[in-house]
Protein backbone atom coordinates (compact mmCIF):
# COMPACT_ATOMS: atom_id res chain seq x y z
CA UNK A 1 0.00 0.00 0.00
CA UNK A 2 1.46 3.44 -0.71
CA UNK A 3 1.28 6.80 1.02
CA UNK A 4 -1.25 9.25 0.36
CA UNK A 5 1.23 12.64 -0.16
CA UNK A 6 0.51 15.11 2.81
CA UNK A 7 -0.96 18.05 1.30
CA UNK A 8 -0.78 20.11 4.76
CA UNK A 9 0.61 19.11 8.33
CA UNK A 10 -3.35 17.93 9.37
CA UNK A 11 -3.00 14.91 6.88
CA UNK A 12 0.47 13.85 8.89
CA UNK A 13 -0.48 11.18 11.83
CA UNK A 14 0.88 8.70 13.83
CA UNK A 15 -0.58 6.19 11.45
CA UNK A 16 0.28 7.56 8.48
CA UNK A 17 4.53 7.65 9.40
CA UNK A 18 3.93 4.26 10.91
CA UNK A 19 2.43 3.39 7.24
CA UNK A 20 5.01 4.90 5.33
CA UNK A 21 8.39 4.69 7.58
CA UNK A 22 7.40 0.27 7.29
CA UNK A 23 6.80 0.12 3.94
CA UNK A 24 10.18 2.25 3.19
CA UNK A 25 11.76 -0.57 5.38
CA UNK A 26 12.59 1.97 7.98
CA UNK A 27 10.99 0.89 10.66
CA UNK A 28 9.77 -2.96 10.89
CA UNK A 29 7.21 -4.19 14.03
CA UNK A 30 6.33 -1.33 15.74
CA UNK A 31 3.91 1.54 15.55
CA UNK A 32 4.55 5.06 16.31
CA UNK A 33 1.66 5.57 18.86
CA UNK A 34 2.48 10.06 19.42
CA UNK A 35 4.05 12.49 17.43
CA UNK A 36 5.03 16.37 18.28
CA UNK A 37 5.48 19.06 15.58
CA UNK A 38 7.88 21.97 15.35
CA UNK A 39 7.81 24.19 12.78
CA UNK A 40 11.42 25.10 11.14
CA UNK A 41 12.43 28.41 9.95
CA UNK A 42 8.90 30.24 9.58
CA UNK A 43 8.86 33.53 7.93
CA UNK A 44 12.47 32.43 6.43
CA UNK A 45 11.68 32.67 2.87
CA UNK A 46 10.93 28.74 2.59
CA UNK A 47 8.72 27.58 -0.49
CA UNK A 48 7.23 24.83 1.63
CA UNK A 49 6.88 23.77 5.05
CA UNK A 50 9.67 22.05 7.25
CA UNK A 51 8.88 20.42 10.38
CA UNK A 52 10.73 18.64 12.85
CA UNK A 53 8.15 15.42 14.56
CA UNK A 54 9.52 13.52 17.14
CA UNK A 55 7.89 10.29 17.22
CA UNK A 56 6.75 8.33 20.05
CA UNK A 57 6.71 4.35 19.43
CA UNK A 58 4.82 1.88 21.07
CA UNK A 59 7.91 -0.21 21.25
CA UNK A 60 11.30 1.55 20.43
CA UNK A 61 13.32 -0.41 18.15
CA UNK A 62 16.83 0.62 17.83
CA UNK A 63 17.98 2.64 15.25
CA UNK A 64 14.41 3.79 14.45
CA UNK A 65 14.43 7.53 14.09
CA UNK A 66 13.42 9.31 17.22
CA UNK A 67 12.70 12.62 15.45
CA UNK A 68 12.52 13.25 11.04
CA UNK A 69 12.88 16.60 9.54
CA UNK A 70 9.38 16.40 7.29
CA UNK A 71 9.50 18.63 4.13
CA UNK A 72 6.13 19.45 2.32
CA UNK A 73 4.91 21.39 -0.19
CA UNK A 74 4.23 25.26 0.33
CA UNK A 75 0.13 25.40 1.97
CA UNK A 76 -1.56 27.49 -0.95
CA UNK A 77 -2.43 25.24 -3.87
CA UNK A 78 -1.73 27.74 -6.83
CA UNK A 79 1.90 28.66 -5.45
CA UNK A 80 2.76 24.79 -4.89
CA UNK A 81 1.38 23.66 -8.47
CA UNK A 82 3.35 26.70 -9.47
CA UNK A 83 6.61 25.21 -7.53
CA UNK A 84 6.12 22.15 -8.82
CA UNK A 85 5.69 23.22 -12.50
CA UNK A 86 8.94 24.38 -12.18
CA UNK A 87 10.30 21.19 -10.94
CA UNK A 88 11.91 22.83 -7.87
CA UNK A 89 10.13 20.21 -6.05
CA UNK A 90 11.22 17.42 -8.06
CA UNK A 91 14.74 18.96 -8.02
CA UNK A 92 14.80 18.25 -4.43
CA UNK A 93 13.76 14.98 -3.89
CA UNK A 94 15.15 13.80 -7.38
CA UNK A 95 18.47 14.94 -5.60
CA UNK A 96 17.88 12.69 -2.09
CA UNK A 97 16.83 9.70 -4.51
CA UNK A 98 19.50 9.71 -6.97
CA UNK A 99 22.70 11.52 -6.36
CA UNK A 100 22.78 12.49 -2.66
CA UNK A 101 24.05 8.57 -1.69
CA UNK A 102 26.94 8.66 -4.99
CA UNK A 103 28.09 11.90 -3.37
CA UNK A 104 31.28 11.90 -0.97
CA UNK A 105 29.22 14.62 1.44
CA UNK A 106 27.15 14.02 4.28
CA UNK A 107 23.41 14.73 3.40
CA UNK A 108 20.89 14.07 5.49
CA UNK A 109 19.26 9.94 5.52
CA UNK A 110 16.51 10.45 3.24
CA UNK A 111 13.86 7.93 4.63
CA UNK A 112 10.56 8.53 2.10
CA UNK A 113 10.23 11.05 -0.96
CA UNK A 114 7.49 11.80 -3.08
CA UNK A 115 5.68 13.74 -5.49
CA UNK A 116 2.46 14.07 -7.45
CA UNK A 117 2.85 16.22 -10.20
CA UNK A 118 -0.18 16.75 -10.46
CA UNK A 119 -0.84 18.68 -7.80
CA UNK A 120 2.29 19.71 -6.50
CA UNK A 121 1.89 17.86 -3.14
CA UNK A 122 5.13 16.34 -2.06
CA UNK A 123 6.87 15.48 0.85
CA UNK A 124 10.50 14.43 2.28
CA UNK A 125 11.10 12.60 5.03
CA UNK A 126 14.85 13.28 6.34
CA UNK A 127 17.18 12.54 8.97
CA UNK A 128 17.05 14.87 12.00
CA UNK A 129 20.70 16.59 12.12
CA UNK A 130 19.91 18.05 15.26
CA UNK A 131 23.38 19.63 15.56
CA UNK A 132 22.63 21.76 12.34
CA UNK A 133 21.22 25.34 11.69
CA UNK A 134 18.53 26.14 9.44
CA UNK A 135 19.56 28.53 6.66
CA UNK A 136 17.66 32.08 6.31
CA UNK A 137 17.40 32.76 2.91
CA UNK A 138 16.48 36.00 3.67
CA UNK A 139 18.86 37.38 5.77
CA UNK A 140 21.99 35.29 4.24
CA UNK A 141 24.84 34.45 5.56
CA UNK A 142 28.31 36.14 6.44
CA UNK A 143 31.16 35.56 4.31
CA UNK A 144 32.69 33.24 6.31
CA UNK A 145 29.73 31.06 6.24
CA UNK A 146 30.09 31.28 2.23
CA UNK A 147 33.30 30.14 2.32
CA UNK A 148 32.72 26.64 4.52
CA UNK A 149 29.80 26.17 2.38
CA UNK A 150 31.48 27.05 -0.92
CA UNK A 151 34.16 24.73 0.53
CA UNK A 152 32.03 21.38 1.48
CA UNK A 153 30.37 21.73 -1.97
CA UNK A 154 33.14 21.03 -3.87
CA UNK A 155 33.65 17.51 -3.81
CA UNK A 156 29.65 17.31 -4.67
CA UNK A 157 30.41 19.63 -7.67
CA UNK A 158 33.83 17.99 -8.72
CA UNK A 159 31.72 14.70 -9.14
CA UNK A 160 29.20 15.68 -11.29
CA UNK A 161 31.23 18.45 -13.45
CA UNK A 162 30.45 17.33 -16.96
CA UNK A 163 29.32 13.64 -15.73
CA UNK A 164 27.73 11.93 -18.64
CA UNK A 165 24.63 10.97 -16.35
CA UNK A 166 23.52 14.39 -16.06
CA UNK A 167 22.64 14.23 -19.66
CA UNK A 168 19.37 11.31 -18.42
CA UNK A 169 18.19 14.01 -15.84
CA UNK A 170 15.93 16.33 -17.45
CA UNK A 171 15.46 17.45 -14.10
CA UNK A 172 18.73 19.15 -13.40
CA UNK A 173 18.93 22.74 -14.93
Amino acid sequence: MTSQIPADLESITPEWFTQTLTAAGVINGTLITAIESERLGEGQGFTGQVIRFRLTYQMFKENAPKSIIAKISHPDPGLRKELSDGNFYKREINFYKKIANKTDIRTPRCYYAALDEETGDSVLLLEDLQNGRIGDTIRGCSGQEAERIAEYLVPLHAAWWENPELESMDWVS
